[in-house]
């Protein structure tokens, strides 16, 4: 709404208006929205929010706080780790205050038994700029993790490295005895029996030779009454399995931004940030490298400006789709021949399947499923369209993602094929994906509903 209101200020919205209603085609659609934004562009006055050692500091005093008053209480401990997770968002990466929310964290853990990840998140303090004087104290902390999990000769190690910096730092004899005896008596704490950890086995089915995601037990028709729909192809038994279909792609719920990891959407309890923003955390490096080559880094300076701005969750997760599909083809050229290829079948059928499967792993499956456009009030549309144009605006001023532009003006990108491609898409995205997403939520202790995961 925020370009929308913008744009009636300027004066131009009813210029944008009466050229939507006269010209139907996508692309042209994204060309108007982008001319209509040209008077309101540059938006100096959006401020995305960056890293700061100082919010981090506050954040993780807030964790601190909540911590020592409350951690009897699981709620408490859990309100505490919150704001410790997103204390290491926020911290810079080369700043003091980065190691401390780790370290701070790492006690968090401890007393939610959460003992792997505890040695996790001291360990990454331990690699960074941790002080020395409060090392000792940490690597005992570390000590008895690894006891509790039977890890007896790392267990050694962590306590002889806890003796030497104890030696090394200026204390008062009694106050190092003290933590010596500290030391020693975590040496002794007794192994745990853990609970298994094992994920789940999904049920059993026989895969379909054309539908790898379904069962034989169905098939894919189509018809002018129903359009693209799957039926049976012969008696299903009451419990059988008929489908085990992952989503193309997956977005996490802004409300779960710092406790859940951005590229899996497992619960991240000893966090990574991504260095360069403050709105995804992850879960491995494994998963913050991935998402990085997959979409992250060009999601990454622009994200914050969309949040900023208030647009619902299906902005940004329509833009990664896009960059999804222009990186799984090779490229603007290859997509757009790939597209041109799928739309010249005259089989409606076959426009989904890809060398005769339904692969729902494929952007060409996502691409076709219903988005009901011919359904969508004009006032939508142009909702639509226009957090369309500012998402271009900001991946064109904040990426170097589309690459014919040669300059980062609004008239630059509204002759720029790639970028008109890249609307198109988007716009699709946003349909597309409100009527066939599926969400996952959670209710809080507050009795609020709160989105994980949005998935496609």
């Amino acid at each position: 709404m925020f370009a929308q209101v913008r744009l009636m200020i300027s004066g131009h919205f009813q210029k944008f208006y009466e050229k939507l209603l006269l010209d139907d085609d996508p692309e042209h659609r994204v060309r108007s929205a982008l001319e209509s934004l040209e008077d309101i562009l540059p938006l100096d006055e959006v401020a995305c929010d960056t890293k700061s050692a100082a919010l981090s500091a506050s954040l993780r005093r807030e964790g601190d706080e909540l911590f020592f008053a409350e951690r009897e209480s699981l709620v408490g401990l859990l309100q505490a780790w919150e704001y410790y997770c997103k204390a290491v968002a926020l911290a810079p990466v080369d700043d003091a205050s980065l190691p401390l929310a780790y370290a701070n964290r790492s006690a968090c853990l401890f007393h939610l038994k959460r003992y792997a990840d505890c040695v996790a998140d001291i360990d990454k303090a331990l690699e960074l700029s941790y002080p020395d004087s409060m090392r000792p104290n940490l690597l005992r902390r570390k000590v008895k993790c690894l006891k509790i999990l039977g890890q007896s000769e790392d267990a050694e190690d962590a306590s002889l490295e806890a003796s030497q910096w104890l030696r090394c730092i200026d204390l008062r004899r009694d106050d190092k005895e003290f933590l010596e005896r500290k030391i020693q008596v975590a040496k002794d704490v007794v192994e745990l029996e853990t609970a298994s950890t094992a994920a789940a086995s999904l049920p059993s089915m026989t895969a379909n030779r054309k539908i790898p995601c379904a069962s034989e037990a169905v098939e894919i028709r189509y018809n002018k009454k129903y359009g693209r729909h799957v039926v049976a192809s012969r008696d299903i038994e009451i419990g059988e399995v008929v489908a085990r279909e992952p989503p193309y792609a997956l977005q996490l719920g802004s409300g779960c931004l710092y406790t859940h990891c951005s590229h899996c959407l497992a619960r991240a309890w000893a966090s990574l940030p991504c260095p360069g923003c403050v709105f995804a955390v992850y879960c491995s490096a494994g998963c913050r490298d991935e998402a990085w080559h997959a979409y992250h880094d060009v999601e990454c300076p622009v994200r914050g400006y969309l949040l900023k701005l208030n647009v619902n969750d299906i902005a940004p997760f329509s833009l990664k789709v896009a960059i999804l599909a222009i990186r799984e083809a090779g490229g603007f050229r290859q997509l757009r021949e790939q597209l041109r290829r799928i739309e010249q079948s005259e089989d409606p059928l076959k426009k989904s399947f890809s060398d005769g499967l339904y692969r729902s792993d494929l952007y060409q499956t996502f691409y076709h499923l219903e988005s009901h456009e011919d359904k969508i009030l004009l006032k939508e549309l142009i909702t639509i369209l226009l957090n369309t144009a500012l998402i271009l605006y900001y991946v064109s001023t904040k990426t170097s993602f589309i690459e014919d532009l040669t300059n980062e003006s609004s008239q630059d990108l509204c002759s720029s094929d790639d970028a008109l491609l890249m609307g198109k898409l988007i716009a699709h995205h946003f349909m597309v994906i409100q009527m066939n997403d599926q969400e996952i939520n959670r209710i809080t202790s507050a009795l609020e509903n709160v989105t994980i995961m949005r998935g496609a």
